[in-house]
């Protein structure tokens, strides 16, 4: 709720002040909509993925205005030079605090594709003057409906443990995980990740 609440605010006086970039949002049933999607009036400049990621305004071809959630379609993109962003709408699941798991559904933009998915996204961090905007990753495996956040598990000595993550969200494929450094640097996980879905397609 307080997401849709913090989304309802941003778009109040979006039309006068807001950006606009060209993209295409995915409906449920399939069906790819041309349209333009609303940057939030308070970026200056640039891309901010942060906000899109609890809801989007977009503009249509007619010129009707509407705000989708996570839960309302399936995918949007937008075109940036020349490149294209994608976001999917997407179930996170990860540990809760007080025992269980919580379960929490964004949009986040798709990096890699094949057998298993990998998203970024931009989350709030407790940090020693207050929260902190930390990019975090998500994980999700070709057929399954959830993802899992990269970062979830930690060892002992409160470094993320990635070998044990991977052993419980890939078993089968434990194996070419396991040769992970045991202080593997994140940008080396996705390198392996890369390089698992490489093989995956062979």
């Amino acid at each position: 709720m307080k997401h849709l609440i913090l989304f309802l605010l941003l778009t109040i006086g979006l039309d006068t002040y807001a950006r606009k970039i060209e993209g295409y949002v995915v409906l449920k049933n399939a069906d790819t909509l041309k349209c333009e999607i609303v940057q939030n009036f308070a970026v200056i400049s640039g891309i901010d993925v942060a906000s899109f990621q609890y809801g989007i305004r977009v503009v249509f071809d007619d010129g009707k205005k509407r705000n989708f959630m996570p839960e309302d379609i399936k995918a949007f993109g937008i075109y940036v030079k020349n490149d294209t962003l994608h976001f999917v709408s997407v179930t996170v699941v990860s540990p809760g605090m007080f025992g269980g798991v919580d379960e929490k559904r964004v949009f986040m933009r798709i990096i890699q594709r094949g057998h298993i998915k990998v998203y970024y996204f931009i989350d709030l961090m407790n940090g020693p003057n207050g929260p902190v905007r930390t990019p975090v990753y998500a994980v999700q495996l070709r057929y399954d409906d959830v993802a899992y956040w990269l970062e979830a598990k930690r060892n002992d000595t409160g470094r993320y443990d990635f070998k044990a993550f991977f052993k419980n969200f890939i078993p089968e494929y434990y194996a070419f995980f396991d040769s992970l450094p045991d202080r593997a640097r994140l940008e080396e996980v996705l390198d392996k990740i890369r390089k698992f879905n490489k093989a995956m397609v062979k």
